[in-house]
């Protein structure tokens, strides 16, 4: 994975990264495996931890790849395959999805499904400046 920290041209503290080349993952969704795709360009602010989790966790572990896809769905409603095709998914859908990939790359179950409770809970609103 490629990426670049950008300055928000803002003035928000926020840091995000951009996308340098296409990104692919192998997903699961509804029982079927696809190989997804995120384009270049795409601006993520990455996975964000809260400051309280931040000596456990970091914004650039191993979360930080499957972060790309999940604002990716949650920007644009669906995901995208390397042949093209378009999967619209909800939210919560892609909370799964994001959830799914952590536990089939050997995350830790603890950290898979710690993050899937929080991003029910709050993933709204850390993202809600994209749209």
């Amino acid at each position: 994975m490629i990426v670049k920290p950008i300055e928000d041209i803002y003035g928000f503290q926020r840091r995000r990264w951009i996308l340098i080349e296409d990104e692919r993952f192998w997903i699961r969704t509804d029982g079927r495996y696809y190989d997804a795709v995120v384009p270049k360009f795409f601006i993520s602010n990455g996975a964000s931890i809260p400051r309280f989790l931040r000596p456990f966790l970091e914004s650039t572990g191993c979360l930080f790849k499957i972060a790309f896809l999940h604002d990716y769905m949650y920007a644009k409603g669906h995901f995208k395959t390397i042949d093209g095709l378009e999967y619209y998914v909800s939210r919560n859908q892609a909370d799964e999805i994001f959830r799914d990939y952590c536990l089939d790359n050997k995350i830790k179950k603890s950290i898979c499904y710690f993050s899937y409770c929080v991003l029910n809970l709050f993933g709204w609103s850390s993202n809600n400046y994209w749209n």
